[in-house]
């Protein structure tokens, strides 16, 4: 006899108890922004790899003779490690969100609390936040997606490229990042 299927249902709102203890944590132990991910990440000395799910060894085999293989698997082992050629001062707000990430808020937080539910996504208080120096805001925005209510459910955009010339993107050393070749 089987089963029927089962289904996980990830929930529609932020864990607000686990963002206060998150945010109380760091607050009271000067935890710095390094350390709160690894912690996030149960990144270990024995274990350092921040995605558990990527396994260094198999894609180091599995992607034998791919000109990136060497970049993949490092980055599988120790994440990704990045250069900005003009930092930027520390923010001292969040950056406003798109109009669409307004019009579409209930999305929204569906899916950011579907992040923080299956780990992409660490969640904590703004004062929290702002202690960080190192950290930047950046905007989400809103596309709907086929066939579903786009109050309920949208693809949530991370734009990377605004403000402008004060973007995470614009601050990013061009060299260091791999060519890119696409058909359009």
């Amino acid at each position: 006899m089987l089963s029927p299927a089962t289904t996980v249902q990830l929930p529609a709102i932020l864990d607000h108890d686990l963002s206060h203890a998150l945010s109380t944590l760091v607050e009271k132990t000067s935890r710095s922004l390094a350390s709160t991910i690894a912690l996030w990440r149960n990144e270990t000395a024995a274990d350092p790899r921040p995605n558990k799910a990527l396994d260094p060894i198999s894609l180091d085999i599995l992607l034998h003779g791919y000109m990136h293989r060497r970049t993949v698997v490092d980055v599988a082992t120790g994440g990704v490690h990045h250069q900005f050629s003009s930092p930027r001062d520390p923010d001292d707000e969040p950056a406003r969100n798109h109009t669409s990430a307004r019009s579409y808020d209930k999305a929204l937080v569906r899916s950011l609390a579907e992040g923080q539910a299956s780990g992409a996504y660490l969640v904590i208080n703004l004062p929290a936040a702002l202690s960080w120096s190192e950290l930047r805001f950046s905007p989400f925005g809103c596309v709907p997606k086929k066939n579903t209510d786009p109050q309920e459910e949208a693809r949530l955009i991370h734009d990377m490229s605004y403000p402008g010339e004060m973007s995470t993107n614009a601050s990013s050393t061009p060299t260091d990042l791999p060519d890119l070749a696409f058909e359009s």
